[in-house]
């Protein structure tokens, strides 16, 4: 259940706010649906991965791997 509400920076440049903690949780879960209009952000998806990028400039902000039905979101080492 969750217990507050705020930001969080999964990356340089990438904060995400009105993000609800839930103690018990040990990693962040995102909405595609609430970064991308938080942060005018787009994804694509393919078999292997998931790329985030913005959808003005159309600069890379991160990728995500598929595991076990999720997507981990990996940071991008040349940001």
């Amino acid at each position: 259940m969750a217990r507050e509400k705020g930001s969080v920076i999964l990356d340089k440049g990438l904060e995400l706010q009105n993000v609800l903690f839930v103690p018990k949780l040990n990693c962040n879960l995102v909405s595609f649906l609430k970064l991308s209009k938080q942060l005018n952000d787009a994804m694509t998806f393919y078999d292997n991965c998931c790329v985030i990028y913005n959808r003005t400039s159309r600069t890379l902000i991160g990728a995500g791997e598929p595991r076990e039905g999720i997507y981990y979101y990996n940071r991008l080492d040349f940001q």
